[in-house]
């Protein structure tokens, strides 16, 4: 059976796993992949939309493989751009077409109230895709399957999820041949060694898992290092990777599990890596081994420097001190610190804010980066943020439909403090080169004029991370160069052959 998936510009680790499991299982699976990156600050995706033509290339791949089902992975930013897509391919062909993806897990009613979705598949997708597949190639009943929400002969139905798959070295390796044949894989390899989070932070989406998957076992699975060695050995090879950016949510939960890492993949891979880690997991001996394995570079999350905001609603539970021990030994062992901060939270005034960026000084990160609290439904935040007046009927449909809260844009709680919050995101990263500017800063900030300030965003992206700035452009201009030359020479491949036929 031939399974078409439609990806929004990004490289997707989950369509990766979902097409090699379906491959290991006899179907054939392709990817088109939209170049334009709508969500991201590097473009304004109106501007590209007519250049790119992506209607057309869907249209076109879809009559050229000719899918018997058509699947999308989608966030609740993409929500809208899904629903857009999905309506030209059910336009353009009988098969059916399924939505996965943290946002259709969370609201699948309102996924399949849209006519262009025929099926959601809510958590794990492996198994449900694969009995899925199996049942619409055999024509058989598809209301049973687990993970599932759907309408068959104009019944809907819905299903629980199954447990969670406990063994991850059962599974295959990520197809990412897929990706690199779009041209959105590149030399940097992005691998996940786990799956789940020990952590429920209120903002984050795995507070929603947690409830979902209760008593269905694990929340957080690891694969062996043996096997995450093995996968990236196969990379080196056959793609001539030459960094790993491990997207672990908290790479660092697992002393033991480290131990056996670094002394196995400075002698079996011994590419220079990165990883997200938390405050919380950082010990001196956790550090050595980052450090003895090359780790080059750790992106570190304290979301505010106000500690009951951290701890109280976003429930991170670290105290300042254990932030800044956290900072001294990764910086003492030589690995680069990214610091990531959040503005736009709850209960958030100028003079809370104002700590997120004093403990920026205090901890000197290599790297900062500012992102606005984006509320995803079905999150504690989200509830919280309800119940405290925060966001009203209106504002919360927006956000359900992934019009409302990006993580570039401006604030959109209901509180005096908005307009400071959404300029002090756009300029505290200036204050890492230029801390002179402190005062000014703090100033302008006060302006109710955001749009301006927020057109001066994109000079302040190098101030965060000029290195890892360049290395993220890169990848989506690599892909948007694919794209256009795929496309064009399409194009003069199908006006040779009208001119022959003439």
């Amino acid at each position: 059976m031939r399974v078409l998936f439609v990806n929004e510009w990004i490289e997707s680790l989950g369509i990766e796993a979902l097409s090699a499991y379906l491959k290991m299982h006899g179907h054939e699976v392709d990817l088109v992949s939209d170049p334009n990156p709508a969500g991201s600050f590097f473009f304004t995706a109106s501007i590209l939309n007519r250049f790119l033509n992506f209607r057309q290339c869907l249209i076109d791949k879809i009559r050229s493989f000719q899918p018997h089902l058509i699947a999308f992975s989608f966030v609740t930013n993409s929500y809208p751009w899904a629903k857009k897509m999905a309506l030209v391919a059910k336009e353009t062909s009988d098969a059916p077409i399924i939505a996965g993806g943290i946002h259709p897990t969370i609201m699948p009613e309102d996924v399949l109230g849209n006519d262009c979705f025929d099926y959601v598949c809510r958590g794990e997708g492996e198994e449900a895709l694969l009995e899925l597949v199996q049942q619409l190639e055999s024509e058989g009943d598809v209301t049973w399957i687990k993970n599932i929400w759907g309408n068959s002969n104009g019944a809907f139905f819905k299903n629980p999820v199954r447990p969670f798959i406990e063994d991850l070295d059962s599974l295959p390796f990520p197809d990412k041949e897929i990706f690199w044949r779009e041209g959105v894989f590149t030399r940097r390899a992005y691998v996940i060694s786990s799956r789940g989070c020990p952590f429920d932070c209120s903002y984050c989406y795995n507070s929603y898992l947690h409830r979902l998957y209760r008593h269905k076992g694990p929340h957080v699975r690891r694969r062996s290092v043996g096997n995450v060695i093995e996968e990236l050995k196969l990379y080196k090879q056959k793609f001539r990777i030459d960094s790993v950016h491990f997207q672990d949510d908290t790479f660092t939960a697992g002393a033991q599990w480290l131990r056996v890492f670094t002394e196995r993949y400075p002698a079996e891979v011994g590419l220079p890596f990165y990883c997200l880690v938390r405050p919380n997991t950082i010990t001196r001996e956790v550090v050595s081994f980052l450090q003895k394995a090359g780790c080059h570079t750790v992106r570190m999350g304290i979301e505010s420097g106000d500690a009951h905001i951290r701890n109280a609603i976003l429930r991170r539970n670290m105290d300042d001190d254990m932030i800044l021990n956290a900072a001294r030994l990764i910086k003492k062992a030589g690995i680069r610190l990214e610091l990531v901060v959040m503005f736009g939270l709850p209960h958030e005034t100028p003079e809370k804010a104002w700590k997120t960026v004093e403990i920026m000084f205090k901890v000197n990160a290599d790297g900062f980066f500012t992102n606005m609290l984006t509320l995803f439904p079905g999150t504690d935040i989200a509830e919280y943020s309800i119940k405290n007046g925060l966001i009203d009927a209106e504002t919360l449909r927006k956000i359900s439909q992934g019009e409302l809260g990006k993580m570039q844009g401006e604030s959109i709680l209901n509180q005096p403090s908005r307009y400071f919050l959404t300029n002090i995101k756009v300029l505290a990263p200036f204050l890492r080169k230029l801390p002179f500017l402190k005062g000014l800063v703090r100033r302008v900030s006060h302006t109710r004029h955001v749009r301006m300030v927020r057109l001066i965003y994109v000079f302040s992206i190098p101030f965060m991370s000029f290195w890892e700035s360049m290395a993220r452009m890169r990848e989506p201009l690599h892909a948007l160069a694919h794209y256009t030359l795929r496309r064009y020479r399409s194009a003069i491949r199908r006006q040779l052959h009208k001119l022959s036929l003439e």
